[in-house]
């Protein structure tokens, strides 16, 4: 399953994703650079299969999709 993650700049979209999948400290999320470009990460749990896809906050949605 598939699950964009998609929003304005400076909202916190990389912030959250970091804090599940990096187990990075929520305070320390300031100090983050913008997303410049698509990320994913992978979590499966028992036998769902899932893949977050991070996009910087100025993706135009009328670009090609991430491979």
């Amino acid at each position: 399953m598939d699950i964009c993650i998609i929003g304005l700049p400076k909202a916190g979209k990389t912030s959250i994703v970091k804090v599940i999948f990096n187990k990075l400290n929520p305070k320390q999320t300031k100090m983050l650079d913008s997303t410049s470009r698509v990320e994913s990460y992978d979590l499966k749990i028992q036998n769902l299969q899932f893949k977050f896809y991070d996009f910087p906050g100025d993706y135009d949605l009328n670009e090609a999709p991430p491979n």
